[in-house]
């Protein structure tokens, strides 16, 4: 009776482990779809960083700039900070549904961030800083729907509008970096409900009328504030 309830216990874990590793193969092909997406975006690559790297025939895992989970093997990040990149985003992006950081700072990166990116609710580190993204920030309402972000840097890029209170939605932010864009308008109220913001700067854009209150007094954790 014994032997019997082992081999039916290693044939269940067997045949859950199989399972668990397909998943995770199947899964890691929908990262690498994604990624060679976000390559077909890619206009002027000058130092063939990711066509001599993002190669099929090596594990997406092992690319330049891509960085994957120890347990489970999923792309967990995507750093390409500073190659002289020209492009715009594909919306497959959205599909690296276990990313949590994600830089493309110093780039060319242009045009708008695609709606899918709403679906990395994992992201906790987002640097687009020195790029050229547009459009009304009020238009980004999905912003608010990241609720681990920490780190937004959306600093030097062509963002205008004002700055909304759906990016207040999210709790959990320490740095919010839009300096440097073509915001106007005020600073919402909303933004007492960011108790754990340490870093705010929105230096150089057109924003007017008072400071909220609330920036004194519900947000105690913060350090720094950019106004010039």
């Amino acid at each position: 009776m014994e032997k019997t309830s082992f081999l039916i216990a290693a044939v269940v874990l067997l045949v859950l482990n199989h399972s668990i590793f397909s998943s995770a193969i199947t899964n890691l092909t929908t990262d690498q779809s994604a990624l060679l997406s976000f390559k077909s975006y890619i206009t002027l690559d000058p130092y063939n960083v990711l066509a001599d790297n993002w190669s099929t025939s090596t594990s997406v895992c092992n690319w330049v700039g891509i960085t994957c989970g120890v347990l489970l093997q999923r792309v967990t990040s995507l750093i390409l900070s500073n190659m002289s990149l020209t492009g715009s985003l594909s919306p497959h992006l959205g599909n690296l549904s276990f990313l949590s950081s994600l830089d493309i700072s110093f780039n060319d990166f242009h045009g708008q961030i695609p709606d899918e990116s709403s679906h990395l609710h994992r992201l906790k580190r987002v640097n687009f800083e020195y790029s050229n993204f547009t459009g009304d920030l009020n238009s980004y309402s999905w912003f608010g729907n990241l609720p681990e972000l920490q780190y937004f840097i959306l600093y030097n890029n062509g963002f205008r509008g004002t700055i909304g209170s759906s990016l207040c939605n999210i709790s959990n932010l320490e740095a919010l970096y839009l300096g440097h864009n073509y915001l106007q308008g005020s600073i919402p109220d909303e933004i007492g409900k960011l108790s754990n913001l340490k870093i705010l700067n929105l230096e150089s854009n057109q924003i007017t009328g008072s400071i909220p209150s609330a920036m004194f007094f519900n947000m105690s954790s913060l350090q720094s504030i950019a106004l010039t």
